[in-house]
């Protein structure tokens, strides 16, 4: 019986070794959301490259999301395996660390201190200790919902709920109510049917199915026409439900509506969503008796799960299923090659897996008639099944077994086996069948009163699957499905079509430009022969004109001589002439009282002073084209030193190459760097007397260059985002940025840093 796989949330992976940690970031993607257990190679590779990995990692940040994906790795592990404790002390290890670097760093987002909180408290969960867990978990939901973060809020009271589903079930349907809640009211309506889902696996698990089935059909209703993705989820087990009410009719229709819901919202099935899909419509056509459709559809899931490498007793319970019915078709030996092969590729790993097998090969041999064997592998299976295997699944194995006893009359054996399996939480399809079976023992065994009330039993059952209404819904759903499915196969012959038309076209376009550059060359074959002829008779001509070119690049050199001294005369006047501004706004200033005005006095001189500079250092270079930055930003500072009357209070370090730039570049580079370090003295260190100021200018590529200033001062407000800074030097700083085809970023570490990638021509030295 196929269960629904649940995904998890699984680390981000960002670290120093971007090639290793992507591979392996893809490993546990893979693992995680397929389902697929890892074999120990697989795990070996995996925690090595995680522990190689921190041992070289320089960035805290880095490293803490090594330390979760760690963590996550081994709670992997522990889901595979619960037998596996140590998994569970190894996770805690992993996420303690990550929680007092996450501390240490006054990191509490993302992989800091109250995620790393939060997984401590599932690890506790996890291990029992529920008192423990809980604390820790309400710890983090007390700080999201303090600050605000309602959707990490509601991660969390999901992981709560999700860890308590096993140990106080009514609890957690409440607590899923609230998070369906708070989802809806962000309107993250993926998140929302996530909730409802959860809410609508416990309910059901109450044994509860009717109210189970209510609540996801008014879900789908609720979600259907509102953007989302994961509908199919509730299609998938609204069908599970129905099947087990016996409404085999709804349940192919809710099948049927989720796949054309996910090839409406996402253009195909994806594999994990196909295994669910393919598999529901397998058992519903066994239910039904239709045994052709019900051995394709339990064929296509056997090889999708085989494709996803998903759990091997899935795949060998799905192949029993598959075998049953090509026995019922009386194509035994097929099943039976094609059971061998499947046994190759997936041998047993456990005794579950093994009574699995061992119930498959009895099917095989009852087949054959080889009623010696079939009995003894029957009573392997029954050996060998697990003391906590699913109920339902032992109730059709223990069916399996009584049949065969019933067919051999053995009836006694057959009662002992199947007395007492009725039960209101299995499929009508199951209570019918134990129903029939008692029925034949009584018979047999002249309990007739017995016998009749089982076998009314049986029909009414029987026949509230299979009454005609049903029967005749179930006939337009095939023939509606089967409609699509030739509407979507003419769709796509005519996709191919077009696309062979378009291939056609494409290909006589390519013969007749091939023709036509062909001709073209001869064209240009021939003009360049005619030219060569006609350039015989022009060289005479221009020698003969080059001894008056000779005389135009004489005066040339005058006229450029001329220019160089004029642009020099430009930039001196234009220097000449802010600096007369900036005169006049300095005995301006003198007549305001008003500090905000007079701060935009003192600024506006001080960006003039930067592009004054500028000039000034232009009509001193040799080819007034050019600045270089090593002298403009050594005159800068001392000239902003001297401004604020700084001393020693703040020292600077310059990192600068020694690099030219022309007026185009040099103007918004030196406004930018008049900003920052004007910022950064006014406002960098008012909490302490001094500190340094950092600036560095480097090229990083061919035309590429990076300009950095930095203070270790106290730095933004950590609630404040840059992204959210509209103050004029900000603007001004963005706008210039972008004047220079730059990306400004910014970073608030341990003092502001201002980081600008651009990309310019320019000369080195």
């Amino acid at each position: 019986m196929s269960k629904p796989l649940r995904p998890a949330l699984i680390c981000d992976q960002k670290i120093f070794n971007m090639v290793k940690m992507l591979c392996f970031g893809f490993l546990l993607i893979c693992c995680h959301f397929s389902g697929f257990a890892q074999s120990s190679g697989q795990n070996r590779v995996a925690i090595n490259t995680i522990n190689t990995a921190l041992q070289n990692v320089q960035s805290d940040t880095a490293r803490l999301r090594l330390l979760h994906a760690k963590g996550n790795f081994y709670m992997i592990a522990f889901g595979q395996n619960r037998m596996a404790v140590k998994n569970l002390d190894s996770a805690y290890m992993a996420y303690n660390k990550a929680k007092n670097l996450g501390a240490k760093l006054r990191i509490d987002s993302t992989f800091g201190r109250y995620p790393s909180v939060l997984k401590l408290g599932e690890v506790m969960m996890r291990k029992g200790d529920t008192t423990q867990g809980m604390r820790m978990i309400h710890e983090v939901i007390s700080f999201y919902h303090h600050n605000g973060n309602q959707n990490r809020e509601a991660e969390a009271l999901h992981l709560l709920y999700k860890c308590l589903a096993q140990i106080d079930r009514a609890r957690a349907i409440k607590g899923f109510e609230q998070v369906l809640n708070l989802r809806r009211k962000l309107g993250q309506n993926d998140l929302a049917i996530n909730a409802g889902y959860n809410i609508v696996v416990l309910v059901f698990g109450t044994g509860d199915i009717v109210k189970a089935d209510n609540i996801c059909s008014a879900l789908i209703t609720e979600f259907k026409s509102k953007k989302n993705t994961k509908l199919d989820m509730l299609y998938i087990h609204s069908a599970m439900i129905c099947r087990y009410r016996g409404n085999l009719d709804k349940a192919l229709e809710r099948t049927l509506d989720g796949m054309h819901w996910i090839n409406k919202t996402q253009g195909k099935i994806a594999p994990a969503k196909a295994s669910e899909l393919y598999g529901e419509l397998g058992q519903i056509y066994q239910e039904l008796g239709q045994v052709e459709p019900s051995v394709a559809w339990y064929r296509k899931t056997i090889e999708v799960r085989e494709k996803l490498s998903l759990d091997r007793r899935l795949i060998l319970r799905t192949a029993g299923f598959m075998i049953q019915g090509l026995i019922k078709l009386g194509r035994t030996k097929e099943g039976l090659h094609y059971f061998h092969g499947l046994i190759k590729r997936n041998p047993p790993a456990n005794s579950e897996q093994e009574a699995i097998i061992a119930q498959i090969k009895a099917y095989c041999y009852d087949a054959l008639k080889r009623y010696d064997l079939a009995e003894y592998y029957f009573k392997e299976m029954l050996r060998l099944a697990p003391a906590d295997m699913d109920e339902e699944l032992l109730t059709l194995s223990k069916l399996d077994v009584a049949q065969f006893y019933i067919r051999q009359k053995k009836f006694a054996q057959a009662r002992l086996l199947i007395a007492g399996e009725v039960n209101a939480q299995k499929t009508l399809s199951i209570n019918k069948d134990v129903y029939l079976a008692i029925f034949k023992i009584d018979s047999a065994q002249g309990h007739m009163k017995e016998a009749i009330t089982n076998y009314q039993r049986y029909k009414s059952i029987n026949d509230s699957i299979f009454n005609e209404t049903k029967s005749r819904q179930i006939e337009e759903l095939q023939i509606k499905y089967a409609t699509e499915q030739r509407e979507s196969d003419i769709s796509s012959l005519k996709k191919d079509s077009l696309l062979q038309n378009e291939k056609i076209k494409q290909a006589n376009s390519t013969r007749n430009l091939t023709l036509i550059a062909i001709g073209l060359l001869l064209i240009i074959i021939v003009l360049l022969y005619n030219s060569y002829r006609i350039n015989q008779k022009k060289t005479k001509e221009i020698d003969l004109k080059n001894a008056s070119l000779n005389t135009l690049l004489e005066e040339k050199d005058t006229l450029l001589a001329e220019k160089e001294w004029l642009i020099k005369e430009v930039h001196h006047r234009v220097k000449n002439n802010l600096q007369i501004v900036m005169g006049l706004l300095q005995r301006q200033s003198s007549f305001i009282n008003n500090k905000e005005a007079l701060d935009a006095i003192q600024n506006s001189e001080q960006r003039m002073h930067s592009i004054a500079l500028i000039h000034q250092k232009l009509y001193q270079s040799e080819d007034f084209k050019s600045v270089n930055m090593v002298d403009y930003i050594a005159e800068m500072i001392g000239y902003l030193q001297e401004s604020f009357g700084l001393d020693s209070q703040i020292s600077f370090d310059k990192q600068v190459d020694d690099i030219d730039f022309d007026i185009a570049t040099a103007v918004p580079l030196g406004l930018i760097l008049n900003e920052a370090i004007t910022n950064a003295i006014k406002y960098a260190f008012k909490a302490k007397p001094g500190g340094r100021i950092d600036i560095q200018l480097k090229q990083t590529g061919e035309e590429t260059f990076c300009l950095q200033i930095s203070d270790d001062g106290r730095g933004l407000p950590d609630d404040l985002e840059p992204a959210k800074i509209h103050s004029m030097g900000f603007n001004l700083i963005r706008g210039l940025s972008k004047q220079l085809n730059g990306k400004l970023e910014v970073e608030n570490q341990d003092g502001l840093t201002l980081i600008i990638n651009f990309k310019c021509q320019a000369r080195l030295h």
